[in-house]
């Protein structure tokens, strides 16, 4: 949702509440003092959706990781591996997004930021830029994922 239709479902979400009230109320100023927070009501039911999200995507973390580890085990390519690993939403629709941006021909590394612009989570921020740098400089995924994985269980 763009932020201009959230402030336009923000606005017709508090005239519809300024009209109930001065129908309730007849008075004007007092329909106006009601209506005027509930402006932010769509802001904050997006706010505790992404929060939601953010909570089940950290809860999964560890399990993605150990199928990174194994697949990244098997070859050292990680393109294969995030291909591979399955997840559940909204984690897989971000990975989906990303291996349709790889197979576009957008550059690993921006494709990477993309992803990280997504999921708003620290561990997995450090762990996609970590991966970034692995895939630059040619090092052993398998060893990256698997230290990462030991250091955000202990988290």
């Amino acid at each position: 949702m763009n932020p201009l239709s959230l402030i336009f479902v923000g606005l017709m979400f508090s005239m519809l509440c300024y009209i109930v009230a001065l129908k309730i109320f007849e008075a004007r100023v007092l329909s106006f003092i009601i209506a005027m927070p509930t402006v932010f009501i769509p802001i904050v039911i997006l706010k505790l959706i992404a929060d939601y999200n953010d909570d089940k995507i950290e809860k999964i973390i560890p399990n993605f990781l150990l199928q990174l580890k194994n697949y990244t085990q098997i070859n050292n390519d990680i393109i294969y591996a995030i291909k591979e690993s399955k997840t559940i939403e909204p984690l897989q629709s971000y990975i989906n997004k990303f291996l349709i941006e790889i197979n576009s021909g957008i550059k690993f590394e921006n494709a990477i930021d993309n992803l990280n612009e997504k999921i708003r989570i620290k561990e997995l921020e450090k762990l996609f830029n970590n991966i970034k740098k692995c895939y630059i400089s040619g090092g052993s995924f398998s060893e990256l994922i698997n230290k990462s994985y030991y250091t955000i269980i202990m988290i």
